[in-house]
């Protein structure tokens, strides 16, 4: 009786060994939760289109929801700051723009990319200078000629300081040695777009996708396009080398980020997921649309990709 109970004694520890190992083994799969994929900027805007876009195409490989945390504020500095407050086990990640080196570079946030864990990148988007129907002029020579002649009476509607439209509307004047009188808001372009549409700024900053519907509707008007060449989607709109302004070239770009010291392992599960989201149809075809660029790199690549743009906005800053 005694060798019995032992055996079976044995027998239950063994098969409780085996079942805490396999339950133990299935926790430690990444993912096996949904993951948060904050984005600080508004809804509607081009960063939280695509941005959530990506997301939806990247939940079939994944295997798990990707949920979407709008946090606005600063152009972006709310959620650069919050991201690093997180465990780095790959459930919260952040869209990374031209505003993380920015806030870096002016001091608004403490850490830049490099203390963040990089994961990829998904596209570039040029930006135009746009003129309200209602302004006082009807071309970009004749803005110039009006801001030289009124100093500071231009207005021009940007994000806040440190957004990627209010930089270049400051490295727009300092480039034609004028005066603007910038009207600095907490949205994005699209906000931008609205205001100037509306006739309560001369110019606004923004993309083609926040501004191609007052565009249509006859209450903007693209001036100059940032970017090596001409947008495919403005094929009449010059680019600001052509306007001689190309010291104020910046594009944005969007890619994504996870806190300090994430595995290696869920990195590339996260990388390649949404590196085929990114390369989808259904996703290029949205680019396309939206009149941004393809710019699919992995981990490695956005560190270096934004290393190079860091170099480019630096000595704008500096201005």
């Amino acid at each position: 009786m005694k060798k019995i109970s032992k055996f079976f004694k044995l027998f239950l520890v063994f098969t409780l060994i085996a079942a805490c190992g396999a339950g133990c083994k299935k926790q430690d799969i990444y993912p096996s939760k949904p993951i948060t994929f904050m984005i600080g900027f508004d809804p509607g805007t081009g960063a939280d289109v695509s941005g959530r876009l990506l997301a939806s195409l990247a939940e079939k490989d994944l295997g798990v929801s990707v949920n979407i945390l709008n946090k606005p504020g600063t152009s972006g500095a709310v959620s650069y700051k919050e991201i690093m407050g997180y465990e780095p086990d790959g459930y919260t990640i952040v869209q990374g723009t031209l505003t993380l080196l920015t806030h870096n570079l002016m001091g608004t946030i403490d850490h830049s990319f490099r203390d963040m864990t990089p994961i990829m990148t998904y596209q570039t988007e040029a930006s135009a200078i746009l003129m309200s129907a209602s302004a006082p002029f009807s071309s970009f020579g004749e803005m110039v000629s009006y801001a030289k002649e009124h100093p500071g009476e231009v207005t021009i509607a940007t994000s806040s300081s440190g957004g990627v439209t209010n930089i270049i509307a400051n490295a727009v004047a300092n480039a034609l040695g004028i005066e603007f009188n910038i009207i600095a808001g907490t949205g994005g372009g699209a906000d931008c777009c609205t205001q100037c549409a509306g006739g309560h700024t001369n110019l606004a900053i923004g993309s083609f996708a926040e501004s191609q519907a007052h565009i249509d509707a006859g209450n903007l008007i693209a001036l100059g396009v940032t970017g090596s060449k001409r947008a495919s989607v403005w094929p009449d709109v010059p680019t600001f080398a052509e306007l001689g302004i190309e010291a104020a070239n910046v594009e944005q770009i969007r890619g994504v980020f996870g806190p300090p010291d994430m595995k290696e392992e869920d990195v590339k599960i996260l990388q390649d997921a949404l590196m085929k989201a990114a390369n989808s149809p259904e996703f290029l075809e949205n680019v396309e649309k939206t009149g941004a660029t393809s710019t699919v790199l992995d981990a490695k690549q956005t560190g270096e990709t934004f290393e190079t743009f860091e170099k480019i906005i630096a000595p704008i800053l500096e201005n």
